[in-house]
């Protein structure tokens, strides 16, 4: 998604100052001691500070998420089910990499919600199709804008050439990477 020069603030920024690590300390005989700091050698570290990035854009996700009422894996799952070609449960939980039982509980909340449906294949009698139904896509694009906001809002410090470089390159990793 090309970011616009133009940014919507969503006010999604996560709490950057943890106000108990900024805190002196206290030692065992009650004087203070300086706060725990870490070494430059964990914070140069690229898993650390990939870490970290992880952590901001979970929690940025999640509080997005929850103005919805609905999990990361329900919205990816949305994502992933169209409305013309529904999947099998098994397919979308191997697309998604979740199990079997967890899957079911969430199509079955998904379709309690109205927002995905079980509908018999037309090919095999045998197998159910999930799709998405008419409020699921509705709720699908009004997560979409919110997490492309919230997704801006992280991204505020990089310049649009930097922000575009980034998701290249996360792209490039995230694909090419087999673990």
């Amino acid at each position: 998604m090309a970011k616009s020069s133009k940014k919507k603030k969503s006010g999604h920024k996560p709490d950057k100052s943890n106000k108990d690590e900024n805190k002196a300390a206290q030692g065992a005989d009650g004087t203070e001691t300086a706060p725990a700091t870490l070494t430059s050698e964990v914070e140069d570290s690229l898993f650390y500070q990939v870490y970290q990035l992880n952590k901001m854009f979970r929690e940025v996700a999640d509080n997005t998420l929850n103005e919805f009422e609905l999990s990361q894996r329900a919205y990816w799952l949305l994502e992933c089910v169209r409305r013309d070609k529904g999947y099998s449960q098994s397919e979308l939980g191997e697309l998604l990499g979740v199990d079997r039982s967890d899957m079911v509980r969430l199509i079955d909340s998904l379709e309690e919600d109205n927002l995905l449906q079980r509908v018999r294949s037309t090919e095999d009698r045998r197998k159910q199709l999930i799709t998405i139904t008419p409020d699921g896509i509705t709720v699908r694009h009004k997560i979409r804008h919110a997490l492309t906001d919230a997704e801006n809002d992280l991204l505020d410090e990089l310049n649009d050439k930097q922000s575009n470089r980034l998701r290249k390159y996360t792209s490039k990793l995230t694909t090419g990477v087999s673990l």
